[in-house]
């Protein structure tokens, strides 16, 4: 947020203190300042009186100019362009030398056109304030002084109010009461020792409640109507301060009374909103929901409001304002406005998001509701309203104030301690110094050691939350950069994060991409593919967009959203991996997803074949042999996710325990048969497996025997291995598939398997391999639907 120094200035007590001061003082506090700039920066600029003023002579839009700059610069020619320059204007004139870093520039003496020019009659945003917050006239001509300024004047800015410094402050989420001047006041006044100055404000207790104020919904906690009829003047002199502390503030001019709701709103931190209740018969204003239908707002645009969205109808029901969000074009002020109601609400801020987020509106008010208001604030901002409202219509008559909503609980003490302080911060301060700390920040002290936070500070509700205020109130050499107490560690990767990285490495040893993808999916890619978890994933409440609504409980969609975009710019040949952990309502898992699309690129651009079903097969095993887990102990059965292709997909199980699935998408549910797969990591690690241990190379041969069978009915190769190993007598070191038939006419199957047989401390005799053999067979024939042949 911007502030003026100057007005940050008449609300607490800075004197003696340079702007660089106390923006050190800020910066040491915990308050973030982006930024440091002058208002105006320029220097050898003089008021002056526009004698005359004539057509140039070799010119069609430029004038000369005699202007009067006092005793001591005289009457000077100048010659200007701007099309509202005319003779008796008091204008701001930059004089020979003057440095313009806006324009980059330097005024010096010139002759333009044939005519003399001795300086440059200036405009605002030519002195440095920014074009946006200053109105057509300003930006389009030179600045009229008006008939209060004397020619000669050298300090002319800082008369106009524009001398000053603006710091950009980035305030905490945790400091909603630092979101306005009068906050910003008060932690200055504490962190310096200086005096905040009260503001000013008007008992609204007596008046009537004439024109009502009544809440329809939970959204709203605080809802409160100050009724006035203006007068038919304006203090032209505070509209124009008020103007100047909103330019300075980086807001624009609309009207004095908009203008006034501004400058109050960055006062307090209390967002207003003014109703012209000469355009309405209403007997009330109600802040309800429910409405449900178009809603022309001030910017002449028409949106759909839809039935959760906070409006404040008239007693018709008709919507007049969408709720701390924009006000509507029928009850907009205008000159003729007299009779006003002045709104002072505390709207949900999650509503307030969300309505802004789906119609794409944003305001400054908006964007306090957003953040959270203070119910405790609406009251006082409208006495202080009140106060200001006087002062910019001298003539005005305050009608009435109404309140609704519950009237917002105390602050609840506490328990504080002194020890704990100095043990979480390792420090040894005192007992008076934390009272001064207390003192500074008007947080008072009840019997027990409890301690009651002031009103508007609702950031205070523990012990932690003074530790905080004492740290940043004192130097922070004040704790002792010391590691006693401190536990010794050795640093180093968890056998987690290990395993990790050596999946990573195999990964990318075969060739992989690794992929990061956004854990906030919408709601489709979230329900898209179930692996491990069909149960509700959890929904953010104040989501940003309706694409990062759910947390999602599976990386697969993601991937593929992300092989998608790739294939859709022309990047075909894919082969992407994630890592992540997912967080669902049964806990949090970690997840490996990996996906093939295209060609597999075997010699560079020379040669190269489709990715296929084989090749996840190679991830998931290599991941099996990684781990240390032998494929005896898993089983793979053909997969019935719906989200895979029913013939191109496996899942894989330890015991009764689901590992993963990889395969082909299906086809019905997905435009292209992705090759995907996804295996819980997390499930992997926690799978006891033995050291793995060096075993000698053979010093003797291994003995080949190769068996063939006819399939008699359903069986796969890896039943076939895996039997044939459970049946062997210590003597089978690997089975290998070398032959796969299936007869033309009859469509019959037949396979051939290679035994490699072989012992560690002798050469086998034909006996021991022909048992070996026999036995195997045996089982194979017995227990899978085999038919050996001869």
């Amino acid at each position: 947020m911007q502030f003026s120094y100057n007005l940050l200035s008449e609300l607490v007590d800075l004197s003696g203190l340079t702007p660089a001061k106390v923006v050190d003082r800020l910066t040491f506090a915990g308050f973030e300042v982006e930024g440091v700039k002058e208002a105006t920066r320029a220097d050898k600029v003089v008021s002056g009186h526009v004698v005359s003023c004539v057509p140039h002579p070799d010119s069609d839009h430029l004038h000369v100019l005699k202007v009067d700059l006092g005793p001591k610069y005289g009457v000077s020619q100048i010659v200007c362009g701007a099309p509202n320059v005319k003779a008796g204007m008091n204008v701001i004139v930059a004089l020979p030398g003057c440095d313009l870093p806006v324009l980059g520039e330097k005024i010096k003496k010139s002759v333009i056109r044939g005519q003399e020019s001795n300086g440059m009659c200036c405009a605002l945003y030519e002195l440095g304030l920014p074009k946006e917050v200053l109105p057509k006239e300003e930006t389009e001509g030179i600045h009229d002084l008006g008939a209060d300024y004397r020619p000669g004047d050298e300090q002319v800015l800082a008369h106009l109010g524009l001398e000053d410094t603006l710091l950009e402050v980035n305030v905490l989420p945790n400091r909603p009461d630092c979101y306005c001047y009068v906050g910003l006041a008060r932690e200055l006044g504490a962190l310096l020792d200086r005096k905040a100055k009260p503001v000013e404000g008007v008992d609204l207790s007596a008046l009537p409640d004439a024109f009502p104020a009544r809440i329809q919904t939970k959204d709203v906690a605080r809802f409160d109507l100050l009724g006035a009829t203006l007068g038919p003047k304006v203090d032209s002199a505070v509209a124009l301060r008020i103007k100047r502390w909103l330019w300075l503030s980086g807001l624009h001019s609309v009207s004095p009374l908009v203008d006034l709701g501004n400058f109050v709103m960055l006062l307090t931190g209390q967002p207003f909103h003014i109703y012209d209740l000469d355009k309405t018969d209403t007997q009330g204003l109600w802040a309800k929901e429910g409405y449900q239908g178009p809603f022309r707002a001030l910017d002449g645009k028409t949106y759909g409001v839809e039935r959760e969205d906070i409006v404040i109808a008239d007693d018709k029901g008709e919507p007049l304002c969408l709720g701390g969000v924009m006000g509507g074009m029928k009850t907009m002020d205008g000159p003729r406005t007299q009779r006003v109601a002045i709104e002072a609400a505390c709207f949900y801020h999650v509503n307030i998001r969300h309505t802004c987020a789906r119609l794409g509106l944003s305001s400054g008010s908006s964007a306090l509701f957003a953040k959270g208001v203070n119910p405790r604030l609406a009251d006082k901002a409208e006495s202080v309203f009140a106060h200001w409202l006087k002062s910019v219509f001298p003539a005005a008559s305050l009608t009435s104030f109404a309140t609704s909503g519950e009237r917002p609980l105390p602050n609840k003490p506490f328990a504080f301690s002194l020890a704990k302080l100095n043990h979480r911060l390792g420090t040894a301060y005192t007992q008076e110094e934390v009272d001064r700390v207390l003192k500074a920040y008007q947080v008072v002290a009840q019997d027990g050691g409890r301690l009651v936070a002031p009103w508007w500070r609702v950031d205070l509700n523990e012990q932690a939350d003074i530790d905080e205020e004492v740290f940043r109130f004192y130097p922070a050499n004040r704790v002792p950069l010391s590691y006693d107490g401190l536990p010794l560690t050795e640093g180093g990767l968890s056998e987690t994060q290990l395993m990790t990285e050596k999946t990573r490495d195999f990964l990318q040893g075969l060739g992989l991409s690794e992929i990061l993808t956004f854990t906030l999916v919408d709601e489709k890619e979230s329900k898209a593919i179930r692996v491990f978890d069909d149960g509700d994933a959890y929904r953010i409440q104040n989501p940003l967009t309706k694409d990062h609504e759910y947390v999602r409980v599976d990386l697969l969609p993601s991937l593929v959203a992300a092989m998608e975009r790739n294939i859709a710019r022309k990047h075909e040949d894919l082969a992407f991996y994630e890592i992540s952990s997912i967080d669902t309502k049964k806990g949090v898992r970690r997840f490996l997803s990996f996906g093939f699309n295209g060609n597999r690129p075997d010699q560079g651009l020379y040669g190269a074949r489709a990715y296929d079903f084989f090749d996840l097969k190679a991830v998931v095993t290599g991941l099996l042999a990684l781990f240390g887990i032998h494929q005896s102990r898993v089983r793979l059965i053909p997969s019935v996710n719906p989200s895979f292709h029913p013939g191109k997909a496996a899942d894989l199980f330890l015991g009764k325990q689901p590992l993963g699935t990889f395969g082909a998408l299906n086809p019905k549910a997905f435009p292209k048969e992705y090759l995907v797969g996804e295996i819980d990591l997390g499930a992997l690690e926690e799978i006891r497996t033995g050291k793995a241990k060096f075993v000698p190379f053979g010093q003797y041969p291994t003995v080949r025997r190769d068996l063939s069978f006819t399939l008699a009915g359903p069986v796969d190769y890896q039943q076939i291995a895996l039997t044939a190993q459970r049946a062997s007598k210590g003597l089978l070191k690997d089975v290998e598939l070398f032959d796969y038939y299936v007869e033309p006419k009859t469509a019959a199957k037949s396979l051939g398997i290679a035994l490699f047989l072989g012992a560690d401390d002798h050469t086998l005799t034909d006996k021991e391999t022909d048992g070996e053999v026999a036995a195997i067979l045996t089982a194979l024939i017995a227990k899978l639907p085999l038919v050996a042949k001869k």
